[in-house]
């Protein structure tokens, strides 16, 4: 796991320039919309050993996963063309003090067990009706594992660590 992936929460990407001015589509899942103008400065990934902070002039919210980002470092639209398709991460810190305590996306960097063997380590969340699902990099794959009352069995906060009880070949449905 690299330092970026350890101290850093991955929250999106850019999805395209909008406007003459540099401003940013932003595509992110993990946080609601009244917490997105608390965040100062976000880092973009520019190379996978080089993450560039950008300080945020202003948020606008296009939907409940997108926003519309202006920065101080992007004035014109092909600067902001250069950003597109690359990952947006925040400050593992600065992410926590965003989101409510008992928010599922507080889970982002948990290790996950499924009954006592290691699956891998939280990257994102999705939020569905019944249950949440845990994208997890498992065997050099990204897999989807749910969460709801049947395979849930204990999240230890301390050690930040998830115990799952998964339903027989789950897993190997992604293999």
């Amino acid at each position: 796991m690299s330092d970026m992936e350890s101290t850093y929460i991955h929250l999106g990407k850019i999805a395209a320039a909008h406007g003459l001015q540099g401003h940013l589509l932003w595509i992110h899942d993990l946080i609601q919309k009244k917490e997105l103008s608390n965040i100062k400065v976000f880092f973009i990934e520019m190379s996978p050993d080089n993450s560039v902070p950008f300080f945020i002039d202003t948020i606008d919210n296009k939907d409940a996963t997108s926003s519309y980002v202006k920065t101080e470092e992007v004035n014109s639209r092909d600067a902001a063309l250069k950003l597109v398709g690359k990952k947006v991460w925040l400050k593992d810190l600065d992410f926590q003090k965003l989101i409510p305590k008992n928010a599922p996306a507080h889970l982002v960097g948990y290790k996950v067990y499924d009954r006592n063997t290691f699956i891998g380590i939280v990257n994102y969340i999705t939020e569905m009706p019944h249950q949440i699902l845990l994208a997890v990099q498992w065997k050099e794959k990204e897999v989807l594992l749910p969460v709801h009352e049947a395979t849930l069995k204990t999240v230890d906060r301390v050690k930040k660590e998830i115990y799952l009880i998964l339903p027989e070949g789950l897993l190997e449905v992604y293999i």
